[in-house]
């Protein structure tokens, strides 16, 4: 019966993370529906598989995912470590100015939203975002990206992310947008591009590079009603601590990735 009892018990597990996926956040529903075990059943077994290094929650403890294994290609496997390591910082820096913040790094033509604190937030800010992809040209993540990558990189980006009309206009303004932004240390949001977007009008961003040796290897912002302070005073309060956050972030990745390939 003892025997029963733990074949029964390793057979829902492993249905578990047969139902779960290590590039695709599932909701307690979802793996619901897929396995068709009981809520609570789900509850204790994620819990043992989080306990475990199998699973991992978002910030806010809603969805799952699979934590991908050392044998996955390289790309797939840097998503999900930055991901992971990046959680409890953007928790931590939420909790202290309650303002959300994303963490996005590029591929294939534009910045992909990868982990995000905006249902930790009191405050309404699109709170689907997760995996979202957003312009590298206008947002402040996709800014922050491009201004710290080299001239050639830069161009394969924008080649990538523009038509080549849009490439080719406009570049000794971006170019200089860009200079400005390594001066300062952090990008904002193209709020005349966003004002013509309904749903991100009303909303405005800083973000800074995270950075792997002498590039970004991804970016990672602040979120605020652009209504309730002034950009020049979000920069004032938040910049020091979201600049701190990004080199936390950096180093807790950079041996996360040791640990990892050490395996």
């Amino acid at each position: 019966m003892e025997n029963r009892t733990e074949l029964r018990t390793l057979s829902r597990g492993l249905a578990v993370l047969r139902a779960l996926d290590a590039h695709c956040w599932r909701s307690l529903m979802e793996l619901h529906v897929r396995t068709g075990l009981a809520k609570p059943t789900l509850l204790r077994m994620l819990q043992t598989l989080e306990a475990n290094g199998f699973v991992r929650r978002t910030v806010d403890g809603r969805e799952y995912r699979a934590v991908i294994q050392p044998t996955a290609p390289e790309t797939r496997l840097r998503k999900s470590l930055l991901a992971e390591t990046a959680a409890p910082y953007l928790d931590e820096l939420c909790q202290e100015f309650l303002w959300p913040s994303d963490l996005a790094i590029y591929e294939n033509g534009y910045m992909e939203v990868q982990e995000t604190s905006r249902r930790r937030s009191p405050f309404v800010l699109n709170r689907i975002l997760l995996h979202r992809k957003v312009s590298v040209r206008h947002s402040g993540l996709g800014r922050a990206y491009l201004a710290f990558q080299d001239e050639t990189t830069r161009q394969d980006i924008l080649r990538v992310s523009d038509t080549p009309r849009k490439a080719r206009r406009g570049m000794a303004e971006l170019e200089n947008l860009l200079a400005r932004i390594r001066a300062d240390g952090y990008a904002c949001r193209d709020i005349a591009h966003y004002s013509r977007r309904s749903v991100q009008a009303h909303l405005n961003a800083i973000a800074v590079p995270i950075m792997g040796g002498h590039s970004a290897i991804a970016a990672v912002n602040i979120i605020w009603i652009a209504s309730a302070t002034p950009e020049a005073e979000m920069v004032r309060m938040c910049l020091p601590r979201l600049r701190a956050t990004a080199e936390d972030i950096a180093k807790a990745f950079r041996t996360k990735q040791q640990e990892v390939l050490s395996v």
